[in-house]
């Protein structure tokens, strides 16, 4: 089969979501299809980028592309999940989750803008109206799937996926630190775990390992560390490797992990 995963992408900002896309391009793959997938850039300010992204996805025609039938389109991300196509399943990663769970929370941004409820409004009509042209819809956890029911009155099957190459992962021997693995973003509230390091009895350390989001995420957070007296024990090692990043497992006492009703749970 010919197969396209539709999804979005931040330019300039990787994380979870683009290691899941890659990953399932990889299973289609090996399992013998051909497979591709499409980003649509996404800009999500001011909110009404929002709608015209949700339109840019309606226009698109991917029912076949250089003549060649495009037998199935697997939609993941917002808004490029709302691609047209006779034959599409959704894996959903998550909606547009400032017209949902974060309106009106201090970390979405969406409430913040005069037009902000319209779009709120058109987002969550367009999820009504658009999922169910799919003929399954997956999403990669209960939490997801719980959010979909909540608010969109719609039913979806939870599908997990393992983390990219688990078959590498090991234990080592533990060292005096704990491990943050997250792209450093207010979402993911690497500030909680650093004020909770300024509380601790004992001289453990904190690595956070993960490109910052953008805007000034990392020097925030860099900030607060110092002013909290605890710079040399928070360290920002930036993007690792998938080897690296093994490794911090592999010897971390534990992993620290606090963002807000994290999608995969």
């Amino acid at each position: 089969m010919r197969i396209l995963v539709a999804t979005v992408q931040t330019p300039f900002v990787r994380g979870g979501a683009e290691a899941l896309v890659a990953g399932l391009v990889a299973a289609l793959r090996a399992a013998g299809n051909e497979a591709e997938a499409t980003a649509l850039p996404f800009k999500w300010y001011p909110p009404e980028r929002i709608l015209d992204a949700m339109l840019a996805a309606r226009l698109l025609d991917v029912s076949e592309v250089a003549g060649a039938r495009v037998d199935l389109v697997v939609g993941v991300r917002f808004p490029a999940y709302l691609v047209p196509h006779a034959n599409k399943v959704l894996w959903l990663a998550h909606q547009h989750r400032p017209a949902y769970d974060l309106w009106d929370e201090p970390l979405g941004d969406l409430h913040n803008y005069a037009s902000g409820a319209r779009v709120r409004d058109a987002v969550r009509h367009a999820d009504r109206a658009l999922i169910p042209e799919a003929r399954r819809v997956f999403t990669i956890s209960r939490n997801v799937s719980a959010r979909l029911q909540n608010f969109c009155a719609l039913d979806s099957t939870p599908l997990y996926h393992p983390p990219p190459r688990a078959e590498d992962f090991y234990c080592d021997e533990a060292s005096d630190y704990f491990f943050f693995p997250s792209r450093v973003d207010p979402i993911k509230r690497q500030a909680l775990a650093v004020a909770a390091l300024a509380q601790t009895r004992e001289p453990v350390r904190v690595k956070f390992a993960g490109a910052s989001g953008g805007g000034a995420s990392l020097e925030d957070a860099r900030a607060l560390a110092a002013s909290l007296g605890v710079a040399d024990r928070a360290e920002w090692l930036g993007e690792v490797s998938e080897e690296q990043k093994r490794e911090l497992y592999a010897r971390s006492l534990g992993v620290v992990y606090t963002p807000v009703d994290e999608d995969y749970g």
